[in-house]
């Protein structure tokens, strides 16, 4: 799995979003985004197309979707955003 930079900034400002939230509320969150970054990995294709080539796979407890690529020729998932859902959707499409 490749991470887009802003993909990880993403991640981290959420984090630590989440933990100044609520105590412990920002392990659940990368609980949730680990368990999800698993199953994504082991069956990428499971998940619908949102706008071809980008698929979509949705956390269930908090506002956030996992937006990604499979580059079937390399075996590998590129992350191009862990994306908030209220934001604007045109900065969850991205190239690597």
């Amino acid at each position: 799995m490749v991470f887009h930079q802003k993909a990880k900034q993403e991640y981290t400002t959420s984090f630590v979003w989440y933990g100044l939230k609520l105590k412990g509320l920002e392990e659940r969150f990368r609980l949730a985004v680990d368990a999800l970054l698993e199953k994504l990995s082991q069956n990428p294709e499971y998940y619908s197309y949102s706008k071809v080539p980008f698929r979509e796979a949705a956390l269930r407890k908090f506002p956030f979707t996992i937006v990604f690529t499979i580059n079937k020729e390399e075996k590998r998932v590129f992350i191009a955003a862990i994306y908030h859902s209220k934001r604007n959707p045109k900065h969850k499409f991205r190239e690597e």
